[in-house]
């Protein structure tokens, strides 16, 4: 889901205002496919089910549309190139450090 909010949020700050517009359509559609296929036969489980799976579609059109603008520039135009980014390998290289620190004090 963040990167969901990332690829959207990116998409809107870069003047884009119609790609993630589609993206909500595709939620709105797939909401709507799941009520009248799925959630009449699965019931709840299928209520709960809904939002997790349409993100996976959501977010796929969304890193596309990102990947495709000329203002962007992905590393290598990988699914994984805002992981190989600076910023977010320290974030993810400080959680961690403070994480095992703590859990070494605890223990």
């Amino acid at each position: 889901m963040g990167i969901l909010f990332i690829f959207r949020n990116s998409l809107q700050g870069l003047g884009k205002k119609l790609t993630p517009k589609t993206s909500s359509f595709i939620e709105l559609f797939g909401k709507i496919l799941f009520v009248v296929f799925v959630i009449l036969y699965m019931g709840y489980l299928g209520v709960i089910l809904c939002e997790p799976l349409l993100w996976i579609p959501m977010t796929i059109q969304l890193y596309f549309s990102l990947r495709n603008t000329p203002d962007v520039c992905l590393s290598a135009r990988s699914p994984f190139s805002l992981i190989q980014s600076p910023f977010i390998s320290y974030l993810f290289h400080n959680y961690f450090l403070r994480h095992n620190a703590k859990s070494k004090h605890i223990s």
